[in-house]
C-alpha cells in the first residue's frame, strides 16, 4: 500500500518574512516595464555574463540559491527554459500580468518558433524589485501562491518507524519548498537532529564528489537531487518496503520524460528515537509500456564514490541470460528477489534468491553465478565489494520478444566496434571540469591525447599523440596530470554482448 506524504495545511510562504507584496498601482504602473526590460536586457541577452549579473541583480537571496541548485537538475537556465537564446528572443519579449504579484514573461527563439510562456512572481516596491519565484518548464504554465502551502508540524521520532520517516520528510521538504535565505541552515540542522553519524558523513561526501566532478556542491543524498521543487511535492510518495525499510519516489516531469526518482531509506532506534541509518539509490528498468520491470539497488550506496555497474542496462542482461523456467506456467509472470555482492574484482559472489517458485529460485541462482563480471563499486580510489539487490518481474512474452531478437542479431555481420562506447562515469563535462582542475596554469596550446579505457575503468596507456605547443615540459605537466586523475575518476568502459572490453579514447585538450 501507498502512503502519499500530506504536504498541505499551514500556510507560510517562501517571500512572507522578508519581502512586500505590490500594491495595484505597483502592478499596473511599474513592473511590467520593469520585468520586460530586465529580460530584455539580461535574461534574453546572448552574452550569458549579463544573464548572471541580472541573476544577483534581480533575484531574491533566497531565488539566486534556488536556480543554482535547479540548474543542476537539468542543463537549462530556470529564467528563460533554454541552455540559449537568440538575438530574435528580445525582439518577440512581452509581458503581462497574471494574477497577484504573479507576470507572464513570453517569447520565441524564432519567428516560427513555439511560445515559451513562463510565469514568474515579483515582490517589492518601484525601484527595488526582485523576482522571488520562476516556473519551472516541469510546471508548464501553472502559478499561484497555493503552490507553497505546505505543512512545519514536528518530526514524531517515537510513534512508529513510518510516522517518523513521513513526518521527517514533511518537515525536510517545506524547507525547500518555502525557500529562506537560510536554507542551508535549516536542511542542516534537520539532518544533524534526525540522521545517524555514517549518512552525515555520506552526504558530505557525496558533495564533496560533486563539487569536484561538476563544479555544483548542491546535490542532496536525502532527496536524491540537487533541489526539490514545489511543483513535485503531489507525486512525492512513500513506500514500506519491512518494518525499517521504505521507497521514497518522486517524478520531476509528469509525462514520462525521465525515470521517477526514487531510493531507499533504513531507520533504526538511538535512546529510544529512530534516526535515518542508512540511504540507498534505486536504478529502474522501464518495460515498453512503462512498469517498472526490474529494479537494481546497491545497499549502502552513500558509502561509494563510484557506484558498481553492469555492462548494460540491468533488465536486458536479465532477459538475455535467463532460461525460461522448465514447467513454470508462461502466462504468469516470473517475480523474484535477488540478493548478492559485487566482489572487487567485478565478480557476481554470495547469490541468494527469493521467490515463491522453486524453479524460479534455482534459475535465478543459476543466472546470476554465472553473470559476466560487473564494474565495482570504487571508494577513495579503489574497488571494494558491495551489497545489491535485484528485483525482477518478467513476462513470458517479453522474455520471447528478448530471444527472438536476439536470434535475428545472431545472423548479422559482426562489428569490432564495440556496441556501446567507453564514457566517463560521471559524463564528458564533468571529466573535463576536473582535468582542468589539474591542468598548469599560465599555459596555452592545443594537446591531443588517446588513452585505453580498461575493464575495471580505469584509464592506462596515456600517451601524447600530437602537441602544437612545442613544450616537452608542458606535455610532460599535462600527462602526469592525467595520470594522477586516473586513480581518482572512473569511466565506464566499452561493452559488447553484455560484457566489458578495453577500448581506446581520444581526447583534445585546450589549454588557455
Amino acid at each position: 500500500m501507498n502512503y502519499r506524504v500530506a504536504l498541505l495545511g499551514l500556510l507560510l510562504l517562501p517571500w512572507a518574512a522578508n519581502s512586500k507584496p505590490l500594491t495595484n498601482s505597483d502592478q499596473d504602473e511599474g513592473v511590467i516595464p520593469w520585468l520586460t526590460q530586465q529580460y530584455k536586457e539580461y535574461w534574453l541577452n546572448e552574452d550569458i555574463h549579463r544573464t548572471e549579473d541580472a541573476n544577483k541583480k534581480y533575484l531574491t537571496t533566497a531565488m539566486l540559491a534556488k536556480v543554482y541548485r535547479a540548474s543542476n537538475v537539468v542543463d537549462a537556465n530556470l529564467m528563460t527554459r533554454s541552455q540559449d537564446v537568440t538575438s530574435y528572443a528580445a525582439q518577440s519579449m512581452t509581458c503581462r500580468h497574471l494574477d497577484g504579484n504573479w507576470y507572464a514573461v513570453s517569447w520565441r527563439f524564432s519567428p516560427d518558433g513555439s511560445l515559451t510562456d513562463i510565469p514568474v512572481r515579483v515582490v517589492g516596491t518601484e525601484g527595488d524589485y526582485r523576482i522571488s519565484y520562476v516556473t519551472p518548464f516541469w510546471g508548464g504554465t501553472k502559478y499561484g501562491d497555493s503552490l507553497f502551502e505546505i505543512s512545519r508540524q514536528p518530526v514524531d521520532q517515537e510513534s512508529t518507524a513510518e510516522h517518523f520517516v513521513r513526518s521527517f520528510y514533511e518537515r525536510y521538504l517545506s524547507a525547500y519548498i518555502l525557500m529562506p535565505d537560510t536554507l542551508e541552515q535549516e536542511l542542516s540542522h534537520l539532518r544533524s537532529a534526525y540522521c545517524a553519524e555514517p549518512v552525515l558523513q555520506a552526504f558530505d561526501k557525496k558533495r564533496e564528489n560533486m563539487q569536484r566532478m561538476d563544479g555544483v556542491p548542491f546535490y542532496d543524498l536525502l532527496v536524491g537531487e540537487s533541489d526539490f521543487d514545489a511543483f513535485w511535492k503531489d507525486s512525492f510518495e512513500i513506500r514500506p518496503v519491512d518494518d525499517r525499510t521504505f521507497e521514497v519516489s518522486y517524478d520531476i516531469f509528469k509525462d514520462g520524460q525521465a525515470p521517477k526518482v526514487c531510493f531507499h531509506v533504513q531507520v533504526g532506534k538511538s535512546d529510544g528515537k529512530y534516526l535515518i541509518e542508512k540511504v540507498s539509490e534505486i536504478r529502474n528498468a522501464l518495460s515498453t509500456d512503462g512498469e517498472n520491470v526490474c529494479t537494481f539497488m546497491v545497499e549502502d550506496s552513500q558509502l561509494y564514490d563510484y557506484q558498481p555497474e553492469f555492462a548494460d542496462n540491468v533488465k536486458l542482461i536479465c532477459l538475455h541470460f535467463l532460461k525460461w523456467p522448465e514447467g513454470y506456467p508462461s502466462e504468469q509472470p516470473l517475480s523474484a528477489e535477488v540478493r548478492f555482492t559485487i566482489a572487487p574484482d567485478g565478480k557476481i559472489t554470495d547469490v541468494v534468491p527469493d521467490a515463491d517458485s522453486p524453479a524460479v529460485k534455482q534459475e535465478m541462482e543459476r543466472m546470476f553465478s554465472s553473470l559476466p563480471k560487473a564494474l565495482p563499486a570504487w571508494q577513495d580510489g579503489k574497488a571494494v565489494a558491495s551489497s545489491c539487490v535485484v528485483r525482477l518481474h518478467l513476462s513470458k512474452s517479453e522474455w520471447d520478444q528478448c530471444q527472438r531478437k536476439e536470434t535475428e542479431a545472431d545472423s548479422r555481420p559482426v562489428y569490432v566496434d564495440p556496441e556501446l562506447p567507453a564514457h566517463p562515469s560521471d559524463g564528458l563535462e564533468a571529466f573535463q571540469n576536473y582535468l582542468s582542475t589539474l591542468l598548469p596554469e599560465e599555459s596555452s596550446g592545443k594537446l591531443l591525447y588517446s588513452f585505453v579505457v580498461k575493464k575495471d575503468g580505469r584509464m592506462s596507456e596515456i600517451t601524447c599523440v600530437r602537441n602544437s605547443t612545442k613544450n616537452p615540459d608542458l606535455e610532460k605537466k599535462v600527462t602526469e596530470s592525467l595520470t594522477k586523475m586516473s586513480e581518482k575518476f572512473r569511466w565506464h568502459p566499452a561493452s559488447a554482448n553484455f560484457v566489458f572490453v578495453e577500448s581506446k579514447f581520444s581526447i583534445p585538450i585546450t589549454l588557455k
